[in-house]
């Protein structure tokens, strides 16, 4: 007696060609579906389908572009990436906050000045929590960003004013002398630069003919 070696049932998938030539897609899907289609039939399946799989990566998202066998194109709604624990628990602001603060900072606002204004505007940061002064600077340094004290100062140096320490050491006199000198000269004008519990003072000589006489008697 010779044993007949049991013939293996035919699965749906191996009649890929033919439903590849009717293109048909509730027949793709019952083989897609079907109890006997195997993780490698699908497979299969996919590769008589499609052409060409483009990945296209946008921060968090990615969308899949098919092209499929023939030449038609589709587009699959974006996929959501998962965020690393970091960038899910550091704190972050929306482009529309990002945009109001830089206008904040411009404006020469320290700071916990420029958290106090967000907060007051109910602006909040990534993860629903009010800004502090220390949220602030994270941001800041994240998007390198100058904080506002430093604008102003940049700012107030473009139009001649100084340090104290600067200007006095030019004039050949002590810091004390110009900060007397200021009260009562008028060619010299004076900014002060507020920052929280601190105060920042520049000073610009108006008329510098008439200082230097001044100064010389």
């Amino acid at each position: 007696m010779t044993d007949t070696a049991e013939a293996k049932p035919k699965t749906p998938a191996q009649d890929l060609p033919q439903i590849r030539q009717t293109d048909k897609g509730p027949v793709v899907r019952a083989v897609w579906n079907a109890e006997a289609t195997t993780s490698e039939d699908r497979k299969r399946l996919l590769g008589k389908l499609i052409e060409d799989v483009t990945l296209i990566r946008n921060d968090y998202q990615v969308t899949v572009k098919l092209r499929l066998r023939g030449g038609r194109t589709q587009e699959l709604p974006p996929v959501d990436l998962p965020r690393h624990r970091a960038d899910i628990m550091r704190r972050d602001a929306s482009p529309e906050v990002l945009a109001e603060l830089e206008t904040l900072l411009e404006a020469g606002l320290y700071d916990q000045a420029a958290a106090e204004a967000l907060n007051r505007q109910g602006h909040r940061d990534s993860r629903g929590d009010p800004f502090t002064d220390r949220t602030i600077q994270t941001i800041r340094r994240r998007y390198h960003m100058k904080n506002g004290l430093r604008r102003q100062k940049e700012k107030l140096k473009k139009q001649g004013y100084k340090f104290g320490c600067e200007l006095a050491a030019e004039l050949g006199i002590c810091y004390q002398t110009l900060q007397r000198s200021a009260e009562q000269d008028p060619n010299i004008k004076v900014q002060r630069i507020p920052a929280g519990k601190r105060t920042f003072v520049m000073y610009k000589i108006v008329n510098k003919s008439n200082q230097s006489n001044n100064s010389s008697t």
